[in-house]
């Protein structure tokens, strides 16, 4: 086996191929010989070896390039082993058939202009599809939450039973449209009156969540003793609901977890032979890498919701194959903090202690 020393393989700033000797050819021992990296013991001078980055391995009509990794003394003078990562773009050009290359990366371009670069050059369209938890016509949904205390009357609204802890408060919630939430006149008028005037000292707080069903809940209007309360409170109207304890119209763990089943999915022939990940972005919460497993079984995205913060859990789920169950890939969207409006001490240090229980305990349950 003979070897040749080099120095400066690649001249900055013109990379010519030219490359200069460091001494003469020199016959050497494999200690380790690989095509990857190896090593090699050389009897060399030391001026020629100290000046030499690059070597050159020739062993019949094989010839292998590399750079110069380490060189350590054996002990002996002029003796020395030599350690070497082969360059692979000289080592195998020659053995290299060019020819029309073309790399297929998506289907159609968008012809569009980049948006960030504003240039006019194309950007490629991944394909992607919008999944709506809470289907098309609640897309742009929210649910609006009042919180107020109990005013002990005889036939008052009795406190509610909320999954993670019972409590001592009444909640009254309504959906409206985030794109227009003027249009929700019980909200409007709720906010002017608060706004305009000193809170009714039952008011505790407001607050906003994700949207879930809350049509199987009692009506505000078909209350015998809400109007006795407040103005404010008497201005609810009729797309008002309450959280009520009598059975089947209370909110129950069940109320909070909303599910979108994704079908199966049959991946194109040429998916699988280059890199390729798809993903679930959850604005807010963060990305979801899906198994190719999953994509052709097909499985179910669950949200668990945080009633009292807004907090909400996404979490991939299983349908098919080899049994269903969590996928162990999950996501946390942040909480919205309540804002009380009432400036009552002990109220507010009830609010605040309770919201921040409940949602550890929550935290928990989606953890597990």
């Amino acid at each position: 086996m003979m070897i040749q020393f080099y120095k400066n393989p690649v001249h900055h700033p013109n990379y010519k191929y030219t490359i200069t000797p460091s001494g003469p050819e020199l016959f050497a021992k494999p200690v380790q010989l690989q095509t990857k990296s190896g090593t090699i013991t050389v009897s060399a001078n030391f001026e020629d070896l100290f000046q030499a980055n690059y070597i050159r391995i020739r062993e019949g009509s094989s010839t292998l390039w590399g750079w110069i990794a380490d060189v350590r003394s054996m002990g002996r003078e002029n003796s020395w082993e030599v350690e070497y990562h082969v360059d692979p773009m000289r080592t195998y050009f020659s053995a290299i058939d060019w020819g029309k290359q073309y790399v297929v990366r998506d289907m159609t371009p968008t012809q569009l202009q980049d948006p960030l670069l504003g240039s006019t050059q194309h950007y490629l369209n991944y394909r992607s599809t919008k999944l709506i938890m809470n289907g098309s016509a609640n897309e742009y949904k929210r649910v609006y939450v009042i919180v107020i205390r109990p005013s002990g009357e005889a036939n008052t609204v009795r406190s509610s039973i909320i999954p993670t802890m019972p409590n001592g408060y009444v909640y009254f919630i309504r959906e409206y449209d985030i794109r227009n939430p003027q249009n929700a006149g019980g909200i409007t008028t709720f906010v002017e009156k608060i706004a305009s005037s000193a809170p009714d000292p039952r008011l505790v707080s407001a607050y906003s969540v994700p949207y879930f069903d809350i049509s199987k809940f009692d009506s505000v209007s078909t209350l015998s003793d809400y109007a006795s309360w407040s103005d404010m409170i008497g201005a609810f109207g009729v797309d008002w609901k309450v959280i009520g304890r009598t059975t089947g119209k209370t909110l129950t763990s069940d109320d909070l977890v909303t599910t979108l089943s994704v079908a199966p999915q049959t991946l194109p022939t040429y998916y699988k032979r280059v890199p390729h990940q798809a993903r679930i972005i959850v604005p807010g919460a963060g990305i979801l890498p899906v198994s190719d497993y999953m994509m052709e079984y097909g499985f179910t995205f669950r949200r668990d919701m945080d009633f009292f913060t807004g907090a909400c859990n996404y979490m991939l789920m299983r349908v098919g194959g080899d049994g269903a169950g969590p996928d162990g890939q999950s996501v946390r969207s942040s909480p919205i903090s309540n804002l009380p409006i009432i400036g009552d001490p002990k109220d507010v240090y009830m609010t605040q202690n309770q919201n921040g229980l409940t949602t550890a305990l929550l935290g928990d349950v989606a953890m597990i």
